[in-house]
């Protein structure tokens, strides 16, 4: 998503796959992300957020799987990162922001 508007992605995902989302925002609109996993499958987010938006990211994993979520910010946005793991899978979280919005 490019420009003022807003991009809204929901990912929901149960068995034994595996789901990738990656989002890309740039200007001054919000990016929210929210993605849900559940069994033995596993899951990667990323999330890139450059300009004066902001960027909100919900991961939620449970079972034996792995979570992996990376987000990267820059600008004077603010991103906001909620993961949640339940099991006995592993979870992994990276975010980077730089600029003068808040994390």
């Amino acid at each position: 998503s490019s420009g003022s508007g807003s991009m809204t992605t929901r990912c929901s995902s149960s068995g034994s796959g595996s789901m990738t989302t990656r989002c890309s925002s740039s200007g001054s609109g919000s990016m929210t992300t929210r993605c849900s996993s559940s069994g033995s499958g596993s899951m990667s987010t990323r999330c890139s957020s450059s300009g004066s938006g902001s960027m909100s990211t919900r991961c939620s994993s449970s079972g034996s799987g792995s979570m992996t979520t990376r987000c990267s910010s820059s600008g004077s946005g603010s991103m906001t990162t909620r993961c949640s793991s339940s099991g006995s899978g592993s979870m992994s979280t990276r975010c980077s922001s730089s600029g003068s919005g808040s994390m």
